[in-house]
């Protein structure tokens, strides 16, 4: 899980510092790693990426798992 974090707040610096387009790939992958960790910011962070760019399929997938309920299934207890 630190490593998680640590990659987390490395991308998140990362988009901070690219414009769009180009912030929306790092800020998909954090929406990812939050759904992989079980962390209810994942969908805020997916919709945050599909209001930057609405075929950013990555943040599709993970609003829409996190949305359904769908978890990692170490997640899921």
């Amino acid at each position: 899980k630190e490593r998680c974090h640590a990659g987390i707040a490395m991308l998140l610096d990362i988009a901070d510092a690219a414009p769009v387009p180009y912030c929306v790939q790092p800020l998909a992958v954090v929406a990812y790693t939050l759904w992989w960790l079980g962390d209810s910011r994942a969908v805020t962070m997916a919709l945050q990426c599909l209001l930057l760019d609405e075929e950013c399929s990555l943040a599709a997938m993970v609003f829409s798992a996190a949305q359904r309920g769908v978890a990692p299934a170490w997640c899921s207890g």
